[in-house]
């Protein structure tokens, strides 16, 4: 069995798998020599930490659960910060930096793509916008364009609907259509 109050008295040790595999008492257990910890909760539950001292705070990184996250990828990743830290950089703010670009790429993209597509329906006329509608539906309407109630329905927009909207565009707003028009 592996002993506890050395570990807690020294709490610098090279742990592996064997140790990290079984129960342990809730605490901070470091890595050897790297920054790297096991974070154990009262729970059970355990979690990789990587601490670096950064303009005289101390800063942290979660790198994952145990066992999702292996001792071995938490060592790489441990390593890899500490270069990092090693040439001056902050981790920390660099993944935020990172993250807020990627995130503020993505909005783009995705307004970009939005924006296209309402342009695009701008350009259709309302009439196109409807006749593409009817055509893809009408197959699953009980009284299809073929039956009498089906001719109704699109006379009934060739008579009232059309007049008015038929050359508006998809996305124009309803709201603005004054009676005067209808």
């Amino acid at each position: 069995e592996f002993d506890w109050m050395r570990v807690m008295s020294r709490m610098a040790i090279d742990l592996d798998l064997s140790v990290i595999s079984q129960p342990m008492p809730a605490g901070k257990f470091r890595d050897g020599e790297l920054k790297l910890y096991l974070i154990v909760k009262p729970s059970g539950s355990k979690s990789w930490t990587f601490y670096y001292w950064r303009e005289g705070k101390r800063r942290e990184v979660a790198l994952g659960g145990f066992p999702k996250v292996s001792l071995t990828v938490a060592r790489r990743k441990a390593l890899l910060l500490q270069a990092k830290v090693d040439e001056g950089i902050d981790p920390v703010a660099d993944a935020r930096t990172a993250k807020e670009l990627a995130i503020a790429a993505r909005e783009a993209e995705r307004a970009a793509e939005a924006e296209a597509i309402r342009q695009a329906a701008l350009i259709k006329s309302f009439g196109w916008c409807a006749e593409q509608y009817i055509s893809e539906k009408s197959d699953e309407w009980k009284h299809a364009e073929d039956s009498k109630h089906g001719k109704q329905w699109f006379r009934t927009l060739d008579v009232y609907v059309y007049p008015v909207l038929k050359q508006r565009g998809c996305f124009d707003n309803i709201a603005l259509i004054v009676k005067s028009d209808v």
